[in-house]
């Protein structure tokens, strides 16, 4: 068995040693500057003497393994092997390791090298930034490491200090100017703010701002690419926020994606950090940082963050149990297993109309209903313009139910003119997540059955994957879904209906199976007279 180090204790011992040497602990500059871990537990106590410092293994982690590591390589000139993507929880020190304390120590070593340092808001990178300055003026930082260089009195401040040996730092914020010269080393830390009380959900403007500014802006401001470091620290707080992006995007390979979970999951990367992680004394969930998030403030925050704890604690903007939805309420099934007749086939509709990705999209989801089962076989969703919505419709068979909203208003009468079967669907429910919770409690008592091909489309796609709602960048698909449960529970006999008429047997519900088969529903805009062949 591995031996167990108490990180607590040796902190604990370091703190100590630090504050009986301070006046006496000289370190000599550049040639012995102690390794980043240890230097960052000191720092950390410059800078917050009234806050108790708790060690963990990720701090010996993320500064020795990364920082330490990245900036002996950077004074080399080695080309670098990738840049970072780095998911963790808040409160677990990423900001004072990476934006604050990193370039303070990296000065001591090399004081050429220059920082850029950018967050959401101006406000933020700026108080970064000043911790950084307060830190490099300390009296403990200027006793040990002050001869390696002085800073220039001319550029010091806020937002921008250089020292006199070519060292710069600069505070930016996402979506501003980002002017001139490079940087060797840039860190990203929280591109898009996390959401705040009572906010479910990030405001998909603020995330596409995030990303346009990362790929045409940050990205490129670096000296030398093949040597510079990039680094964006993030606690996720959607799929396509700026790691979601990234970890996508074209450049996608360039980077090594360090995942830190507040709780052990399979998201946890790279894999072997598992051995760090220690069981809660009372729960026995493995936590990556037991002495400060407990299980039981874990729960606190599962409480508190509603709906975003998947994201900001375990870094998956999703939960594995999913948002409203999840994926065990559904079962996955090889195409040639779905029948080919159905009772009735539906094409269920949230249309829009733009050809711009920063709006709604048209979206849609067919299936049918066979033996009181519903089979889901294809969705999609586009960004097309009103005449190619009517044409989209019209070229599948079936019946369409279309959300009567401003667009559906007007395509239902077009579309019933060119003889095509379709029909208003009325959301009484108006509010989006009193309609999901309709749809879900009803599927919870169906049997849904979709085909695997679209199985990771429908549920888990990017953008718009229903088990992301509410946290997906976009939700037409999951309005279209909710339709598409609700319209086909008006075809079946549901658990919920056996309790509403007096207790339907199996034996009643074999019978009203074969009445709908037979082309009897309560649906008085619609009768089925046939069954219909299914060119999935």
């Amino acid at each position: 068995m591995e031996k167990r180090i108490n990180v607590q204790k040796r902190a604990d011992q370091k703190i100590g040693e630090f504050f009986n040497t301070y006046s006496t602990r000289q370190y000599r500059a550049v040639d012995n500057v102690p390794s980043y871990s240890d230097f960052f537990v000191e720092a950390f106590s410059v800078l917050e003497p009234n806050t108790r410092y708790r060690h963990n293994w990720h701090v010996d982690y993320l500064c020795d393994d990364i920082c330490q590591k990245e900036t002996d390589r950077i004074a080399r000139g080695d080309p670098k092997d990738n840049d970072y993507v780095i998911n963790m929880m808040f409160r677990s020190l990423k900001s004072y390791i990476f934006t604050i304390a990193w370039n303070a120590w990296a000065w001591a070593k090399y004081p050429y090298i220059s920082f850029a340092t950018g967050s959401y808001a101006k406000d933020l990178a700026q108080e970064h930034s000043s911790k950084t300055r307060r830190l490099i003026k300390s009296e403990w930082y200027q006793s040990n490491f002050g001869e390696s260089y002085e800073i220039l009195r001319s550029q010091d401040t806020k937002t921008y200090f250089a020292n006199d040996m070519g060292g710069e730092r600069k505070a930016i914020s996402v979506g501003g100017q980002f002017t001139g010269s490079g940087s060797n080393i840039l860190i990203i830390d929280d591109g898009v703010k996390p959401p705040q009380e009572n906010q479910v959900s990030i405001k998909e403007g603020d995330l596409i701002t995030a990303n346009n500014w990362w790929d045409k802006t940050a990205y490129s401001r670096v000296n030398n690419p093949e040597v510079d470091l990039r680094v964006m620290l993030q606690q996720r707080v959607a799929t396509n926020d700026l790691s979601g992006h990234i970890l996508t995007g074209d450049n996608k390979d360039e980077y090594e994606h360090v995942c830190i979970p507040g709780e052990l999951t399979k998201d946890l990367k790279p894999d072997y950090l598992k051995k760090f992680y220690m069981p809660d004394k009372n729960t026995g969930t493995k936590l990556f940082f037991r002495d400060r998030f407990s299980s039981k403030e874990l729960k606190k925050y599962e409480n508190s963050l509603q709906g975003n704890y998947a994201g900001q604690v375990n870094q998956s903007p999703t939960s594995e149990k999913g948002g409203k939805w999840s994926e065990m309420m559904f079962i996955k099934i090889k195409r040639s297993q779905i029948p080919t007749h159905f009772s009735i086939v539906l094409n269920t509709w949230d249309l829009a109309t733009s050809k711009k990705e920063i709006d709604s999209a048209s979206a849609f989801v067919r299936g049918g209903v066979s033996s009181n089962s519903l089979y889901i076989t294809d969705t999609d969703y586009r960004w097309v313009e009103y005449p190619e919505i009517i044409r989209w419709i019209s070229d599948m068979n079936g019946t369409h139910y279309v959300e009567n909203k401003s667009s559906g208003l007007n395509a239902v009468p077009d579309l019933q003119e060119k003889m095509v079967d379709a029909n208003l669907y009325e959301n009484k429910n108006k509010d989006k997540e009193a309609h999901t919770k309709e749809a879900t409690y009803k599927a919870s008592r169906m049997n849904i059955y979709i085909a695997e091909d679209i199985w990771d489309k429908l549920l888990f796609d990017d953008k718009q994957g229903i088990c992301h709602y509410p946290r997906s960048p976009k939700d037409d698909v999951n309005d279209a879904f909710c339709i598409h449960i609700n319209t086909a529970a008006s075809f079946m006999v549901l658990d919920i209906d056996i309790q509403s008429t007096g207790g339907m047997r199996m034996s009643e519900l074999e019978g009203a199976n074969s009445m709908q088969d037979s082309g009897m529903n309560d649906m008085g805009s619609y009768s089925v007279s046939d069954t219909f062949d299914v060119p999935y």
